[in-house]
């Protein structure tokens, strides 16, 4: 009678070693090796935004492997952050953040920040930043009108000036409105009402 006792032990080896690879590939995860912004940067930067509006933030981020990637932006100290599978080397991540109410007026830093997460653990972390990437101004224009006149005038075609001031970003177009009419945009300051032809009328 013959016995398969010993080649199932010859066997049995081999599905451990080949049960052990398959488990080690289960429990490795991807880890983050790189992020680098593309956007904004101190070479190319944001220029100019008020508190509460909001600022695009691209990055590349690099992993070793296929695994649970998160992903955030901030400028000051106020972000947003996404999740993403990753089943590529690398990935261009687009992440809206609002300018916090309270960031410092002038320029100021933009900071990504990548990790992996494994079994609910953090695993690796990796970030990048860029100095001066996005100028806030906080301060609203001045504007001022010029000399009124005291008096009513017969002038058929009087002339309006102002002037404006904003010490950060500059100015790039007024908005005037006249009276009830509908406003309209310049860069000059002044205004000139245009004469309104009348149509004359004759008897006989």
């Amino acid at each position: 009678m013959k016995s398969h006792w010993r080649r199932t032990l010859a066997i049995a080896p081999l599905l451990a070693a080949a049960l052990l690879v398959w488990v080690s590939g289960l429990a490795s995860a991807a880890n983050v090796v790189g992020v680098e912004i593309h956007s904004p940067t101190e070479s190319s930067p944001v220029k100019w935004v008020r508190p509460g509006s909001t600022v695009t933030v691209t990055a590349r981020v690099t992993v070793d492997g296929n695994g649970e990637v998160y992903v955030s932006a901030s400028i000051g100290d106020q972000g947003q952050y996404l999740r993403h599978d990753m089943t590529a080397p690398s990935k261009v991540f687009s992440i809206s953040v609002e300018v916090p109410l309270a960031t410092t007026e002038g320029s100021n830093d933009v900071v990504v920040t990548a990790w992996t997460v494994y079994d609910e653990k953090i695993q690796t972390i990796r970030t990048a930043s860029e100095s001066k990437a996005v100028y806030v101004d906080k301060t609203p224009p001045v504007v001022t009108l010029g000399a009124l006149p005291t008096t009513s005038t017969t002038n058929p075609r009087p002339t309006w000036t102002w002037s404006g001031e904003d010490a950060l970003s500059g100015l790039d177009y007024y908005i005037v409105t006249l009276d009830g009419e509908l406003p309209f945009q310049t860069t000059g300051t002044s205004f000139t009402r245009r004469t309104r032809a009348r149509a004359s009328t004759g008897s006989g």
